[in-house]
């Protein structure tokens, strides 16, 4: 397990990136007051897809769970 900092729209967020198995990293940390969680299969995977999912709440509002 180790942080990463990562930019979205401009603004630096903390995150965590885990390794859950051989082959599947997941990345977790708070944005606009929620928690989002991205999975890859790389770390980098994981980064992008959790900056993504930031980016489509900033764009879209909450996401419904």
């Amino acid at each position: 397990m180790f942080e990463r900092t990562v930019s979205v729209w401009g603004k630096p967020h903390k995150v965590t990136v885990s390794r859950k198995s051989r082959t599947v990293y997941t990345v977790a940390g708070d944005y606009m007051g929620r928690s989002i969680e991205g999975k890859g299969s790389s770390p980098t995977s994981a980064l992008r897809a959790w900056v993504d999912a930031a980016r489509y709440l900033g764009n879209h509002g909450p996401i419904n769970r």
